[in-house]
This record gives structure tokens, sequence and C-alpha cells, in this order.
């Protein structure tokens, strides 16, 4: 297995990931919709600038 950063292309990933009510329910529950391509915009800026 190969790990890497997080991309723009990876929009449809997190919804299904943070947006979901099974895979959320230990987490505090799902995600708006609204606000992950936010999040996924300032991930891989972190990763970009190395913070990851």
């Amino acid at each position: 297995m190969k790990l890497r950063g997080v991309t723009l292309d990876d929009l449809d990933l997190y919804v299904a990931l943070r947006c979901d009510p099974e895979m959320t329910a230990e987490l505090g529950g799902p995600q708006s919709r609204e606000g992950i391509p936010d999040k996924v915009r300032d991930d891989v800026a972190a990763v970009e600038r190395d913070e990851s």
C-alpha cells in the first residue's frame, strides 16, 4: 500500500466518509456537505505546505 497526500480529486471520498451517518456514528455524526469542499481545499493546502 502506498499513501499519498490528499488532492482536490478526493472530494467525493471526503463526502462519502464524512457525510455518511453510519461512517461517522462514533465520531459525532455526519458533517454538512456544504463545508466539505472547503475542508478538502484546506487539507490540500496543508499537504502542499508539508503540514499534514
